[in-house]
This record gives C-alpha cells, structure tokens and sequence, in this order.
C-alpha cells in the first residue's frame, strides 16, 4: 500500500514539473521600414532645373534640367538593392568621369547605352552611396541609399585648384577663370606651351592655342549646336569657340568648360 502511494506522488510530480516548464514562444518583432533619409529640398525635383539641388527619390522619376549643362534628361529608373540608377541623355557628346571614395564601389557603375549613330548619347549610372558622377558640366553624387529611397545631389563643377593657373601646367586641373587669361602648359601637351581664354561668352569659352601642323583635333558640341561652335585652324594656330558642357579634345589635352555664371567659368583640363 504504501509502494503505490509513493508511485502515484511520484507519476503527479512529474506530471507537475512537465506543465511548469511549458511556455509559448515570444511574439516575433513587427518588421521596421527605415525612415527614408533627409534632403534639402525634399522630392521637389523642379529644384534641380538650375542644375543645384539635393533631393530624395522614391523610385523612377524624371530630374528637370536646363539643357545648357550638357543634358537633355536624367531619368532615375530604380532606387534599391543599395544603389540609384540614373539614366542621363547628353545633349552634347561627352566624356563622363565617376569616383567612388566611400561606400560599395564594386557595384557601381557607368555604361552607354545602345543609339543610333545620329541620337543623343545616353548612358546608365549605377550609383551606390558615395558615387559621384561627373558630367561635363555637372557634378551628381548618390549621398545615400535607405532602402527603396536615394538622396541625389546635383551641383555645377568646383575650381579646385581656384584661381591658380599653374596648377593647369600638367594638364589636369579645374581653376576659376573671371575673364580673359594665359594659362601655361606642359609644351609637351601639343598645345604649344599656353592656352589663351579670349572671352567668356553666356554660355561657352572662346579660346586660343597652336598645335603641330596635322594634329588631331576634335570639338564635341552636337548635334545642330556645330554652328554654334565655329572652329579655325591656320598654320597651327587654333581659335575655337566651345559651349558650356562641350570639349576640345587633343591627342594629350581635353579642354571642358565646366561651369559659367555671369563673366567668370571653371574650366577643367584633363588628360584625354
């Protein structure tokens, strides 16, 4: 009788210990949507139309911009997976740099995207936070990228080297120019040791320089603006007239002007 009393006790308690160690599984953590990232000037992208602006994208959206900066369209085409895509239609044929000093560089990048030989240049930017893109005449930087949200920054190119036009003597520089000036070069450049700024017009450059008899030269204005951009060569002797967003191109030597407001520019030079 008393074997049976202490198997019931025992069969009870652990019947007891099995029910106090039952609990339910915590409630698993609503999922967040990150805050969207702060702009400037918010999704207002009619403030890019003077080509200064920082807005918050969405998703796909066309960025207005005066066609004097060298563009005739910028197309956000997807915001997500870390990135912008931006498509740029150039009114001018043109050459674009990008740099990437911070964040995932391995995922950006920059292609042409496929015209016929007399349509526009169009290519697709791929930007990650941290990417900069630079236009002939505009600088765009991906700031960041939160989720399916992107801050873009658009602003005209810097004279970083300011007014000091011996910093161009290498053929690699961007410098303010208020007027007429002489900027030395490199004569191994093939520009003949100097180029002359003759004029700041509204919107392009007048310059002068003396290249080798039968060297290549090239000035990319596109499209109709060739009348625009009247080109002589005389024994070597070169006066040009280049739009804003446009460039002459020589075998060691591009000539971009950058940026122009009022009588002064930025002029960049850069290897070709």
């Amino acid at each position: 009788m008393h074997g049976l009393l202490r198997s019931v006790a025992l069969v009870v308690l652990v019947f007891g210990l099995a029910g106090c160690g039952a609990s339910e599984p915590p409630p698993a953590p609503a999922p967040t949507t990150p805050a969207p990232p702060p702009a400037a000037d918010g999704t207002n992208v009619e403030a890019c139309r003077d080509g200064a602006c920082e807005i918050r994208v969405d998703g796909p959206v066309g960025i207005p911009v005066d066609e004097r900066y060298g563009t005739q369209a910028l197309q956000v085409t997807a915001v997500g997976g870390g990135a912008v895509t931006v498509t740029a239609t150039m009114s001018r044929s043109s050459t674009i740099y990008s740099d990437c000093p911070v964040g995932d560089c391995a995922s950006a990048s920059v292609r042409s995207k496929a015209t016929g030989p007399d349509d526009p240049q169009v290519v697709e930017v791929r930007a990650p936070a941290g990417y900069i893109v630079r236009f002939p005449a505009l600088t765009m930087t991906s700031s960041a990228v939160v989720g399916s949200s992107a801050v873009l920054r658009l602003a005209h190119p810097e004279a970083v080297h300011g007014s000091d036009l011996a910093a161009c003597r290498d053929g690699d520089c961007a410098v303010a120019v208020p007027g007429p000036v002489t900027i030395p070069l490199d004569p191994q450049l093939g520009a003949g040791g100097e180029l002359r700024v003759t004029a700041v017009l509204p919107e392009a450059l007048r310059v002068e320089f003396t290249v080798p008899v039968g060297s290549d030269l090239r000035v990319s204005c596109g499209g109709d603006d060739l009348a625009r951009c009247p080109t002589t060569a005389r024994g070597g002797r070169v006066q040009s007239t280049v739009l804003l967003g446009g460039q002459i191109t020589l075998p060691k030597l591009r000539i971009v002007p950058a940026a122009i407001d009022g009588g002064s520019a930025v002029l960049r030079l850069r290897p070709p």
